[in-house]
C-alpha cells in the first residue's frame, strides 16, 4: 500500500512538472512569435521610410533644378518687371548683439 501511495505522489508531481514545462514552452513560443512579428514590422516600416525618403530626395532635386534654371534667367530687368525695388537702407544684425535680455 505504501508503494501505491508513493507512486500516486510521484505521478502527481510528474503531472505538475509536465504541466509547468508545457506552460513554459507555450510562453516561450508565444514570445518567439511576438518578437519575430515585431521584427518583421520594423523591417517593413524601415522599407517604407527608405521609399518615402527617396521620393522626398527626388522632389528636393527637382526643386533645386528649377531654382538653378530660374536663377540663371533672373536679371535686374526681370526683377523690376516682377515689381521688386532696390532696398534703400540696409540693417544688418550681428550674431550675439541682439538678445531678449537686452530689452
Amino acid at each position: 500500500m505504501n508503494n501505491k501511495k508513493n507512486t500516486a505522489i510521484t505521478f502527481t508531481l510528474e503531472k505538475r512538472a509536465c504541466f509547468g514545462v508545457g506552460m513554459m514552452l507555450l510562453g516561450i513560443a508565444i514570445l518567439y512569435t511576438y518578437f519575430v512579428s515585431l521584427s518583421i514590422a520594423y523591417v517593413v516600416e524601415r522599407e517604407e521610410f527608405v521609399h518615402k525618403n527617396s521620393i522626398l530626395s527626388e522632389e528636393v532635386a527637382q526643386l533645386e533644378r528649377e531654382y538653378l534654371a530660374r536663377s540663371l534667367t533672373m536679371t535686374e530687368k526681370s526683377a523690376f518687371a516682377f515689381g521688386l525695388v532696390p532696398v534703400e537702407s540696409r540693417i544688418f544684425v550681428e550674431r550675439g548683439t541682439l538678445t531678449f535680455r537686452d530689452r
